[in-house]
This record gives structure tokens, sequence and C-alpha cells, in this order.
């Protein structure tokens, strides 16, 4: 009963506040009214004006503040006004025409100087916009302005293809403030030079400070760029949960190839791995030293590393779990950072997939059906994936191999 009576009380409280607040809009309405009729003055039409945006009434705000410029042109309050207004509709022309009236009366506000490069880097005027920002970096030296000016005039030069100088803006930005925006827009550019280590890392920043589904679906993006298919495809399931329709087409397309082309589900046997690491851990951890400093000082013949692409996987949880443990056997053996990390993002999907696949098997239903069909196309792709680095290793092994028979 006291809990009912807390709810209802509370309700009640936020009725009886909205109600006031409107009708404390309506009286100050109305008191307006009253004195324009009498004497119309500036003042009066531009608060009247900021009453009927804050009771959304955008036509009637317009109407006041060019009244008010009607009374007074030479002010600069309803040319400041109506160019916000103006800005928030996103008539960014008419915006632009009200900024530079304002900016001719006075040009000593740095306010004035932000919403017309803000409108600016709308119209896609990019040069004209750094110089608006620039000023305002002059005039106005609190943390929140700098942020943003120089935040606003990365992405300017980033639409100029003027890497360095974004880049350099971008940074200065993250050095006052670490935004998850900052990382993403150096990401990009990064990205766009091909540099894709490093905008994966940025974006990684990005994510840590705020989960995006652009962040994800750029990361995504980038891992599938170098090479890192599953990984990025997680990036590219994650970005699609959190509302992307990027994420959404690119899915909907490869897994519509996974399914048709790399697959053949009934036809073509799954790819089995099988990794017997005798000395896994001497030989796959010291590869880079090994290729540094040009000698070998391990055995490399006792690791023997067989990818068996004959052996039919039986479609069963548990066989997708004895990959799985193979796997987390050969990763435990190895410090190698790049090796561990894919092994455990294999090791993860393939227990995704084992999970989802019982799941698939308790239920025949159609929708059921096509699930499985997915999940069959995923992990067929990630154990390809694994079969070729997994040759690639071998491969790499054995030339470490020759060389050092050669050497001795």
């Amino acid at each position: 009963m006291k809990q009912w009576l807390k709810v209802t009380i509370g309700v009640s409280y936020i009725c009886f506040a909205l109600t006031t607040e409107a009708q404390f809009l309506k009286e100050q309405m109305n008191s307006i009214d009253k004195q324009i009729n009498k004497s119309p003055t500036l003042e009066l039409f531009i608060a009247r004006g900021q009453l009927k945006q804050l009771t959304h009434d955008t036509l009637g705000a317009l109407e006041d503040f060019s009244k008010a410029i009607a009374i007074a042109p030479d002010s600069i309050d309803g040319y400041h006004h109506r160019a916000m207004l103006r800005k928030q509709l996103k008539d960014y022309a008419r915006a632009n025409a009200d900024f530079t009236k304002a900016i001719f009366l006075n040009s000593n506000l740095a306010d004035l100087y932000f919403g017309r490069a803000v409108v600016r880097l709308q119209l896609a005027e990019y040069p004209d916009a750094v110089n608006d920002f620039t000023v305002t970096l002059e005039k106005d030296t609190t943390v929140y302005s700098q942020y943003n000016c120089l935040l606003y005039r990365g992405i300017c030069y980033d639409k100029q293809n003027l890497d360095s100088l974004a880049l350099e803006d971008f940074t200065k930005a993250l050095q006052i403030e670490r935004t998850a925006e900052a990382y993403l827009r150096r990401a990009l550019i990064y990205k766009k030079q091909k540099k894709y280590e490093r905008a994966e890392t940025e974006l990684t920043e990005s994510i840590k400070i705020r989960a995006s589904a652009e962040a994800y679906f750029e990361r995504g993006s980038v891992r599938m760029a170098t090479g890192e298919r599953v990984a990025g495809y997680l990036d590219m399931v994650k970005a699609r949960s959190l509302g992307s329709d990027a994420a959404e087409k690119f899915l909907a397309k490869y897994e519509q190839e996974a399914g048709s082309d790399t697959l053949r589900f009934y036809n073509t046997p799954e790819i089995v791995v099988e990794a017997l690491p005798l000395d896994v851990e001497k030989s796959v951890v010291k590869m880079v030293e090994i290729t540094r400093q040009q000698r070998l000082s391990l055995n490399i013949a006792q690791t023997n590393i067989n990818v068996n692409p004959d052996g039919a996987l039986r479609r069963t949880a548990e066989a997708i779990n004895e990959i799985g443990s193979r796997l987390e056997e050969l990763a435990r053996r190895t410090n190698n950072e790049k090796l561990f990390r894919k092994l455990q993002d294999f090791k993860s999907l393939l227990v995704k997939l084992g999970n989802n696949f019982t799941a698939a098997d308790t239920n025949n239903s159609g929708q059921a059906f096509n699930e499985k069909q997915r999940f069959l196309a995923d992990m067929s792709l990630s154990l390809m994936e694994i079969q070729t680095f997994m040759e690639e290793l071998q491969e790499y092994l054995v030339a470490l191999n020759t060389k050092s028979t050669e050497k001795k």
C-alpha cells in the first residue's frame, strides 16, 4: 500500500509540475502579447520568439525574430536568434546569411563565428568553415570551445583530404578530452590510408569509451581487410545489434555468399585442423626473435602441426568443442600475441557455434533449420580460416628449419 502511495504521489507531482510549467508559459505569453500591443520593441519580439520555441511553435518564433529585425535592423540579436533557429531547422543557407549579417554588425563574438562554421560545414563549404573555426579558436579559449573547434576543423580538413592537418587537429582534441568521436575520426583517416593496425587500435579505444554501431562496423571492416575475418564478422554482428544499417547490408551479402559459395553444406566435408604441439612453446614463441636475430637455437623438427583437409567433421556440438579444445591447447602453449588472439577468437566462435547448433537441433521448425545453415556457414568459414593460418604457420616453421639446416 505504501509503495502504491509513493508511485501515485510521484506521478501526481510530475503532472502538477508539467501543468505548472505550461501554465507559466501561457501566462508569460499573454503578458508579452499585451506589452507588444501597447509598445512593440526588439526585446519583446525576441522574448516571445524564445517562448514560442519552448512551446515548439517554430514558425511563430521565426516570425517574431523577423519582426525584431524589422524594428532594429542594426542589432545582432534578431539575426543571431533567427540564425540559430534556422540552423536547428537545417535551413543552412538562410542560417549562413543570418550569421554573416550578425558578424558584419559585430565581429567580436566567437559564438557567431562558431555557428557559421558549423553551418558552412553542413553546406560543404569547407575552406570557409576552416577559417571560421580558426577565428573561434583565437577568440574563445574555453576548453569546451577549443575541443569542438579542433574536432570540427579536423573534419573539414578530412573532407578536403588534408590528412596530416586533420590528424593534427584530432590529436589536439584528444589531448584536451579523450572522446569516442575523436578516436573514431582519427581511425577513419588511418583506414583511408590503409594503416589498418593503427585504425584498429583507435577504433578499440573509441569502443572502450562508447560502444557505438559505427565504431564496431568500422573495426569489423578493418579486420576483414587484414584477413581477420572471424573477428571482423563478430564486430559486424555487434554493429548490427546496435542498429547499423550498413552492417545489416554487409552481413546479408556476406552470409549469402558464405552459404552458397564457400560452404556446400552437405556435399563438401568440413576441414579438420589437428595441432599436436610437441614443442610449440619453444618454436612459436621465439619466431619473431628468430627472424630478427637471424639465428635458430630451437629444434623445429620437434613441432608436428598436421592440417587435415580430408577429414569430415561430425555435425555435433561435441565435435565442434573437440576442435576448440585442440586450439585452446595450442593457444595455452604460446606467448605469441597475434597467434594467441587469433586462436582465442576461433575458440570463442566455435563455442558459440556449438551452443547454437545444439539449440537448433532441439527445434525442427523452418526458422531453426535456416539458423542451423547459417551456423554451419560460420563454422566452416572459421575452420577454413584456421586451415589457412595453420598452413602459413607450418610453412614458416619449415622455412626456419631449412635455414637452420643450411647454417649447420
